[in-house]
């Protein structure tokens, strides 16, 4: 499975995905306007299935990317910024806070999704 971990700010978001593993694969940065979203939509598409992403406060910055991906019908996961606060920044930073609380933590992701659903239920109906 493909983990895309998003760190999502207010004029910039950045990704990265990684393996089963743990292993950085690809990370990317792109504007937080329509062009960027559909940018990094692009290119979470491209990676290989099953994947799953998980946005840092999605109900915040990732409020925008939360809904392009609903539509897409992407399999989310918020991750609560108290888990990823690690003082970085960009794609790196996007891998590691994942990598560390998905393989730290394995049924958070489970849990989170569950209870993640009917709130992004109501994301894609109010877009």
């Amino acid at each position: 499975m493909i983990i895309v971990g998003i760190d999502p700010h207010s004029r910039s978001h950045a990704a990265a995905s990684i393996d089963e593993h743990g292993r950085l694969l690809e990370g990317i940065e792109v504007g937080a306007g329509a062009r960027g979203l559909a940018r990094l939509s692009a290119w979470i598409e491209a990676l290989p299935k099953p994947r799953l992403v998980a946005i840092e406060n999605a109900r915040g910055y990732g409020l925008a990317i939360v809904r392009v991906l609903l539509k897409e019908g992407e399999e989310l996961v918020d991750v609560p910024a108290t888990l990823t606060r690690d003082g970085g920044a960009g794609a790196a930073c996007a891998a590691s806070t994942t990598r560390a609380m998905l393989l730290s933590s394995p049924g958070l992701a489970c849990a989170t999704r569950s209870a993640f659903r009917a709130w992004t239920q109501a994301c894609s109906t109010t877009s």
